[in-house]
């Protein structure tokens, strides 16, 4: 009996490939929370997931109690065992006995951390297929954020919905910066452009500097300039700001030709006097990559593009 609960998107529940009715919005909720968390979760957290402060209804124990017999009921219509997956624990709490795989959320994350292993050993052909992977763990494109998990914004949702955008953000990051490194600089052009288009992206310093750097090494040096100078414009209107030291360095670098901009001249500056010792000794990925080490922190779901291990000709 295979189960797979999805919550990176709207929250719903699979049994054997055919989707089960999980009823209203509060238990698709609380059918996510806990498969989210993976362990006994009191009662009083999860009424804290479900209504902010000031909405708690009366009684929130008794309805979160209905609301899990209704899930329980749904699983075991479906041919599970409803009370043997929801189970209760010493009438603490809940737990939804799944394995990490059978939740979309712990298959993202795991392949994430696939992801940064190899990257970190600088595999980053491998990185960017498993992080691509984990990426469509989040379906379809949904806009720079990364879509919305557990289907939409309540007030008591918001740190943990921001957290697993983050989460999406870093692993967006680290394909792209792996894709960098496997000469993919022409073919992430569109993408890069798809991000930069959303309101949260126009002013991002990090997918900036990507765009110059990708367009600089497609032989693109005016579109290069262009982005820096359409970045100048957003962020005097939006914020009444200037580009970070950073972003000023490679618009100057980009002006000058610089050679260490190239992909075979970054990769000569890692390698440089020490040689492999030198790559070996590099920092490891983090969450933002050596091109990106603003304070933005957007989100973005991966467009629809094959992976192609062979490097652009410029």
């Amino acid at each position: 009996m295979h189960v797979d609960v999805r919550v990176l998107g709207k929250i719903k529940l699979f049994v054997n490939d055919s989707e089960v009715n999980l009823g209203d919005r509060k238990q698709r909720l609380l059918l996510a929370n806990l498969a989210i968390e993976r362990r006994l979760v009191e009662k009083s957290q999860i009424i804290e997931r479900l209504w902010p402060e000031e909405e708690v209804p009366e009684n929130p124990a008794e309805l979160v109690y209905n609301y899990v017999n209704r899930i329980r009921a749904a699983f075991t219509k479906a041919g599970v065992d409803g009370a043997a997956v929801l189970a209760t624990s010493h009438n603490i709490g809940y737990e939804l006995k799944v394995a990490a795989h059978q939740v979309d959320y712990h298959r993202f994350r795991a392949l994430r951390a696939r992801a940064e292993v190899a990257f970190n050993d600088r595999r980053a052909d491998e990185a960017a297929r498993l992080g691509r992977l984990a990426l469509a763990e989040w379906g379809s494109p949904a806009g720079l954020l990364g879509g919305t998990p557990l289907e939409r914004e309540e007030r008591q949702l918001q740190g943990r919905i921001r957290a697993m955008q983050l989460d999406y953000r870093a692993t967006l990051m680290l394909c792209l910066d792996a894709e960098m490194r496997c000469g993919q600089h022409r073919r992430l052009l569109p993408e890069l452009a798809l991000l930069a288009a959303d309101d949260y992206g126009s002013d991002d310093q990090e997918l900036a500097r990507l765009r110059m750097l990708a367009h600089f090494r497609s032989g693109q040096k005016k579109e290069a300039i262009m982005v820096y100078v359409k970045l100048q414009d957003v962020l005097s209107e939006k914020h009444g700001s200037s580009p970070d030291e950073e972003t000023k360095e490679m618009h100057r670098q980009i002006k000058q030709d610089d050679e260490t901009l190239n992909l075979e001249g970054a990769e000569a500056v890692a390698h440089a006097a020490t040689g492999d010792a030198a790559a070996q000794a590099a920092p490891s990925f983090t969450g933002t990559n050596v091109y990106q080490t603003g304070e933005h922190a957007r989100s973005f779901v991966a467009q629809h593009i094959t992976y192609n291990e062979g490097s652009d000709n410029t």
